[in-house]
């Protein structure tokens, strides 16, 4: 970086300089105009930190090396820094007038606010790995697509108020997230928020059931509010959610393997409409002790295996549900010798010697019992 000379001490040091580099030891004679031209010099072009604070206009500095100045429209936004600006053409779909967010705008920069109040659509990786962005909202968006807001690791607020599908993987591992209300969202794509360890609560009032790997790893979800038709729940949806205390889902009909996978807090679950319960559905959910099936027609390997509180099981099924290996495997029920609570099994009462000798039943017949409710 050159500075600038302000006096004649430092055109005596730059002469000294020269004489000593050129090895020259008489006087040094310069063309009219070199003195004041260095006396005016200046240092070169710096990238300085841009703040943004309100819509506006700003320019990435001209004259560096390396970079052209680029013209960018930010509504906001705040902390972009003048060498991403200049290395991302980002002028013409991002401003307070922007209707679209487009792929991979805002990746890796270092924004801390986003808000685009006439933005309808956010493109895959919008905001990817935008580890200062606290605060998002996009008032009229419909659709968040892949990505959009992975790793977003200091993201704590979201407004999403129209949005109606949120893609795979938008908010993965938004670490900080801790509570999500999409009132108008019919889709949300698996894998949405995997990873969001300090979620607690979720509210999705319109979606008509929940994606593979949804709320993965969501650790601290405690409570979800999710209408009652729910009909479908596919693999490892709540995988790993520890804390989810409750699972109350009246119309479900198709669960998918691990669904509630170490669920441990997870206490009761009734589920009147669920035919099938698929392999690993409940394994390792500790804490749970009561199920209740009206319909259910077999239960997967492992379903149950290590629900190590589990002594109400109610299938109330018309016929004898099908039991695979290790279904129930260091539950209460596994054998008579078990340390712990003696686990009970509740059949319709005309199928109670059925289930005594029917196939993989056995090994329970002297915790099958009649059921003697409605």
């Amino acid at each position: 970086m050159a500075y600038k000379i302000v006096n004649d001490d430092s055109l005596t040091s730059v002469a000294n300089a020269i004489r000593v580099q050129g090895s020259i030891s008489g006087t040094l004679e310069f063309p009219d105009g070199f003195v004041s031209a260095i006396q005016n010099l200046s240092p070169s072009p710096t990238i300085e930190p841009l703040s943004v604070t309100a819509n506006g206009t700003y320019t990435a500095p001209s004259g560096v090396d390396g970079y052209s100045p680029v013209t960018v429209n930010v509504s906001g936004g705040g902390g972009i820094t003048a060498d991403e600006i200049a290395m991302r053409t980002l002028s013409g779909f991002v401003g307070g007038s922007a209707t679209a967010i487009n792929t991979a705008a805002f990746t890796d920069c270092h924004i801390t606010g986003a808000n685009f109040p006439n933005a309808s659509f956010v493109g895959q990786s919008a905001f990817y790995r935008c580890l200062y962005l606290t605060s998002a909202s996009f008032e009229t968006a419909s659709r968040i697509s892949a990505s959009a807001f992975a790793y977003c690791s200091a993201l704590t607020t979201i407004n999403l108020p129209n949005a109606s599908r949120i893609d795979t993987y938008a908010f993965q591992a938004c670490s900080k997230l801790t509570e999500v209300n999409f009132p108008n969202a019919t889709e949300v794509m698996s894998s949405a928020f995997t990873n969001c360890s300090s979620l607690t609560t979720v509210t999705l009032p319109k979606i008509s059931g929940i994606n593979a790997g949804t709320f993965r790893s969501c650790s601290k979800l405690e409570t979800v509010n999710l209408p009652s038709s729910i009909s479908w729940i596919s693999a490892s949806a709540f995988f790993g959610c520890s804390n989810l205390k409750s699972a109350d889902f009246p119309n479900v009909k198709t669960i998918s393997g691990y669904a509630f996978y170490n669920c441990q807090k997870l206490s009761e679950v009734e589920m009147p409409d669920l035919k099938l319960i698929s392999g690993s559905t409940f394994y390792s959910c500790t804490n749970l002790s009561t199920a209740s099936f009206r319909i259910a027609s077999s239960i997967g390997a492992s379903a149950f295996q290590l629900c190590s509180a589990l002594i109400s099981l109610y299938l109330l099924s018309s016929s004898v549900v099908s039991l695979a290996n290790g279904a129930l495997a260091y539950t209460p029920m596994q054998t008579s010798s078990y340390i712990g609570t003696f686990g009970s099994i509740y059949v319709p009462a005309s199928l109670v010697d059925s289930y005594k000798t029917a196939t993989g039943w056995g090994a329970f017949s002297n915790r099958i019992t009649a059921y003697e409710g409605e």
